[in-house]
């Protein structure tokens, strides 16, 4: 079985096909003047977002395997949010987003002269709008070339200063603590939508279950959490998926991916708290009350779970029969 750290470069460059080897092209002379222009354009093209937002997301996609792979082998859901956190720090320092802006800086220079930097800058959406669309796609092509190239040194820099605080690192991530729920064979990526949609997503479910007369299972956790991927497996378990299809409206409430978590104030509201770990669970009826609010992080180590005691909580917090 691979190490993390192979499975991480792994996940890297089997969703990149083409993965280019070279360097990214070095930037030829460009005077002050004209590097300023093509800043300003960058700018009013929001490139500059664009770059940083490409690492941040990649750091991030690497960082989920790998903190998740961390639990397998005891850290905790704090310690596993850390170490992402520095993870994604360390990762967006050693990637350097001004390396990935030089190439664009060059290909610009070779592109377009001052003047026309001028009047791409004055009038964007005049005529040469036309030229710098037809540029764009090239620039894209520079930034995803140019960010391959400096992500694989990059990412092995992290890994390497990462390994003396996690020691885990260099542990087989194939095996964990067997349990009866078990973990699915293929997670779902994404099980919790945007922390922004909490609110009207609990809103929803809740107008949803009164006119079903059924109870809403609310469910506080991340897509980083190993525990949230398991409870999720089990709940759409053939054992218990009638059973919560049946008697709850699920709606799954994003925690976010660092600390302080999301959602906090929302949580509180209902009773749950997310100090404990998550998934964290409550329970509300068709009327909108709390009938059960995880305040101890009883679900926080899913993993170890029955389907039993999970069975026994679905059946004890269900909606009582209509008459």
């Amino acid at each position: 079985m691979k190490r993390i750290a192979l499975l991480c470069l792994l996940l890297l460059l089997a969703a990149t096909p083409g993965f280019p080897q070279q360097a990214a092209p070095a930037p030829s002379a460009i005077s002050p003047a004209k590097r300023a222009l093509i800043a300003q354009l960058l700018s009013l093209e929001g490139l500059h977002q664009q770059i940083q937002s490409a690492l941040e997301a990649q750091a991030r996609d690497v960082a989920g395997p790998l903190s998740t792979g961390l639990t397998h082998h005891g850290l905790t859901q704090q310690q596993a949010l850390a170490f992402r956190r520095r993870f994604v720090r360390e990762y967006l320092r050693e990637a350097n987003a001004a390396h990935l802006e030089q190439s664009l800086d060059s290909l610009l220079n070779q592109q377009f002269t001052s003047a026309e930097l001028k009047q791409l800058i004055a009038f964007y959406r005049g005529p040469l709008g036309a030229k710098l669309a037809q540029a764009q796609t090239a620039q894209r092509e520079t930034l995803r070339r140019a960010a391959l190239a400096w992500s694989q040194p990059a990412l092995q820099r992290v890994l390497r200063n990462l390994a003396a605080s996690y020691p885990q690192l260099q542990k087989d991530p194939g095996a964990h603590r067997p349990g009866d729920l078990k973990a699915p064979a293929q997670a779902r990526a994404a099980i919790y939508p945007s922390p922004r949609q909490a609110a009207a997503d609990l809103r929803n479910a809740q107008a949803r279950a009164a006119r079903l007369h059924k109870n809403v299972l609310v469910d506080f956790g991340g897509n980083w959490c190993y525990d949230c991927h398991v409870l999720d497996a089990a709940l759409r378990h053939s054992s218990l998926a009638l059973l919560v299809r049946q008697n709850y409206i699920v709606v799954d409430i994003n925690v976010g991916d660092s600390a302080p978590m999301r959602n906090q104030n929302l949580a509180q509201k209902l009773g749950v708290n997310l100090a404990k770990g998550v998934p964290a669970l409550a329970v509300l009826d068709p009327a909108g009350k709390v009938l059960v609010a995880q305040k101890n992080g009883e679900f926080e180590d899913a993993r170890n779970m029955t389907y039993s005691t999970l069975r026994a909580f679905l059946l004890r917090w269900r909606p009582a029969p209509a008459h």
